[in-house]
């Protein structure tokens, strides 16, 4: 069966707390990693959220961090 290549966005402002674990629980969906990618936008986070996102992008290729 054909898989359709997809992203996901997901819009973040002071997320540290939970940033983590939402991206590890996408990456852990029964679903080819290099069929989807992942960005997050970050928002003028004023905590730790985009270097968060950024340690997690050494371990997922299709994750994107983009500032606003």
């Amino acid at each position: 069966p054909a898989r359709c290549f997809f992203s996901i966005i997901i819009p973040a402002r002071n997320e540290a707390l939970v940033i983590k674990d939402c991206i590890k629980k996408i990456q852990a969906q029964n679903y080819p990693s290099n069929l989807f990618e992942v960005i997050v936008v970050n928002d003028h986070s004023s905590d730790t959220t985009a270097a968060l996102v950024q340690e997690l992008h050494a371990s997922f290729d299709g994750l994107h961090l983009i500032h606003l």
